[in-house]
């Protein structure tokens, strides 16, 4: 089966053992990403970044010693491979790592960070998963700007995984996937673009983002 994915996959990607199956797998990101600059941002309790792109962009723009001063901040991430990235650019271990049912997490993350401020490091579009609009202890800096590119091509494939919302917009806009094709997003406002594109009700949701998550739910599928 031929298998592409909204993303551009790591050499050590949990995903590249589907090709051992005789699989082919396809990678390939239809945002493009350019960083935002900021001078400063408010002091809080926590950090959370939503991605990778999140933590390096916010790395690059911090100064010696803003990198020094973030240094003492609890810190939280989506998925294993944003722990390893803050790891290896900030070299700190993160305090939470959310990589399963994300509502369930968010509500987790929550409780954790009670009465405690956040700075939610973020994409200029970004679906705030975690992030409640009545909280006066939430923060959010965005450190870089995510944008669709134009002129794709969808490639022919047997199964589809698109890991956004903006993906979605940047293959779907003038193509759509075959009948047959099987669909899978991650998240639900994923699925919700995706069901706005295709009107397919057998989208199947991934509620993990990490690419074990990933590899789990297409195990759901026949022949996979």
């Amino acid at each position: 089966m031929i298998l592409f994915i909204t993303r551009e996959l790591r050499p050590n990607s949990p995903l590249n053992t589907l090709t051992e199956g005789g699989h082919t797998l396809i990678g390939q990101s239809g945002i493009g990403f350019t960083p935002l600059p900021f001078n400063d941002f408010p002091d809080t309790d926590w950090l959370f970044f939503y991605s990778q792109q999140g933590i390096r962009f916010f790395y690059e723009g911090l100064t010696d010693e803003a990198k020094t001063r973030v240094f003492s901040k609890k810190m939280g991430v989506m998925g294993k491979s944003s722990s390893t990235m803050l790891q290896q650019l900030l070299h700190k271990s993160p305090v939470y790592i959310a990589g399963k049912a994300l509502e369930k997490e968010a509500e987790k993350f929550k409780k954790i960070t009670h009465h405690q401020s956040v700075l939610f490091i973020e994409a200029s579009h970004s679906n705030k998963r975690f992030q409640d609009p009545n909280n006066k202890k939430h923060f959010s800096l965005k450190v870089y700007d995510n944008v669709v590119l134009s002129g794709l091509q969808l490639p022919e494939a047997h199964v589809y995984i698109f890991t956004s919302p903006l993906n979605v917009q940047a293959f779907l806009h003038t193509q759509k996937p075959q009948p047959e094709a099987h669909l899978l997003a991650i998240g639900e406002p994923t699925a919700k673009s995706l069901y706005e594109y295709t009107l397919r009700n057998d989208i199947i949701i991934a509620d993990r983002s990490d690419e074990e998550g990933i590899l789990s739910t297409l195990s759901s599928i026949p022949g996979l």
